[in-house]
């Protein structure tokens, strides 16, 4: 699961506990994609303001194709 297109928001999300985890993060989706894996990322969609087409895009920037993008809906508890 991917879960955000900046790391700004990946720390606000996920809360990671290791440094430079979204970058790491986006360095491991792309070199997938360079070393011809199927690689497909994940999203949770429908809180805040998330455009979905903003989600797509920036898996596409990584060279994940549209139809590997999953959305996950939010579900509060």
């Amino acid at each position: 699961s991917l879960n955000a297109t900046s790391d700004e928001e990946y720390q606000r999300l996920c809360k990671p506990r290791v440094n430079r985890a979204f970058e790491a993060l986006v360095e491991f989706v792309r070199e997938c994609v360079v070393s011809s894996i199927d690689t497909k990322v994940s999203f949770v969609s429908g809180f805040e303001d998330r455009r979905v087409e903003e989600l797509v895009e920036f898996a596409q920037s990584l060279g994940v194709r549209e139809e590997d993008v999953i959305l996950r809906p939010y579900v509060h508890l």
